[in-house]
């Protein structure tokens, strides 16, 4: 049997270093402290992340989003990276992918699951 490992995280959309645009911007592992940091941002939410099969799985509820996130990232029919990003290694370990997992720049199809907004990126 094939286990999981599902993260609870937190994404703030866009690109860095100022976080406009469009893409990942911070991702980390939520916490607390995370959680109360991310929150400031209008372009951070809540998800979870996976990875099975060389897929990173992006899951996130419409529930969990400003409205106005929701409209700029999720209302096209793909999520867009405008630059490459690279997963964080604590991140990679907690969902059990290689580390130094760079996500290249593109477009990724958006799918709608159980009420949820998914984004797979076959790697």
């Amino acid at each position: 049997m094939f286990l999981l490992n599902i993260l609870s995280i937190l994404l703030t959309l866009g690109t860095t270093p100022e976080c406009d645009g469009f893409g990942m911007c911070i991702l980390e592992q939520k916490t607390e402290q995370t959680l109360e940091t991310c929150m400031k941002y209008d372009n951070c939410l809540e998800a979870e992340l996976t990875y099975q099969e060389r897929e990173l799985i992006l899951t996130v509820s419409h529930k969990k989003m400003k409205d106005n996130v929701y409209v700029k990232y999720f209302t096209t029919e793909h999520f867009r990276l405008d630059k490459d990003f690279s997963i964080p290694d604590n991140v990679a370990d907690a969902i059990g992918c290689p580390q130094g997992l760079t996500l290249p720049a593109g477009k990724y199809p958006i799918y709608e699951e159980g009420g949820k907004i998914v984004v797979k990126i076959k790697l």
